[in-house]
């Protein structure tokens, strides 16, 4: 099974408003990637020494602006064509300009991007070296 993969960059303080939002729309899980997580664990190298340098670069960019970024993954079975996407893209727009009224939720950008299965079941290896 294939999965469509949506991005929102966003700011700390709307993190769980849009996970919710996320969940609502029945998504098949939600990946926060927020670098004040990350880049606390890194004070000490003994923790952080095998983090790749382009993603401590990433991290640090994010930080600088302030943001979060957040990914939140759906099946073909959930979207099954473009039409069915283009839906989703605009029920999230609607639900972060909602959320927006409430909490700063920065920037807002949603992109997608499709993941083959392949892909989905392999990327975690990209994490996981040998020693």
């Amino acid at each position: 099974m294939n999965f469509y993969q949506i991005t929102v960059v966003t700011r700390e303080e709307a993190v769980e408003a849009i996970s919710e939002a996320f969940m609502e729309l029945d998504c098949g899980g939600v990946e926060i990637f927020d670098p004040d997580d990350i880049l606390t664990q890194t004070a000490n190298s003994l923790n952080w020494d095998y983090m790749e340098e382009e993603l401590r670069e990433e991290l640090k960019d994010l930080k600088s602006r302030g943001e979060v970024r957040m990914r939140c993954y759906f099946s073909e079975e959930v979207i099954p064509n473009q039409t069915a996407l283009e839906d989703l893209v605009l029920r999230i727009r609607e639900k972060l300009a909602d959320i927006a009224r409430f909490l700063p939720i920065g920037t807002g950008s949603v992109d997608t991007s499709f993941m083959a299965e392949e892909t989905w079941a392999n990327a975690w290896k990209a994490y996981y070296k040998p020693f």
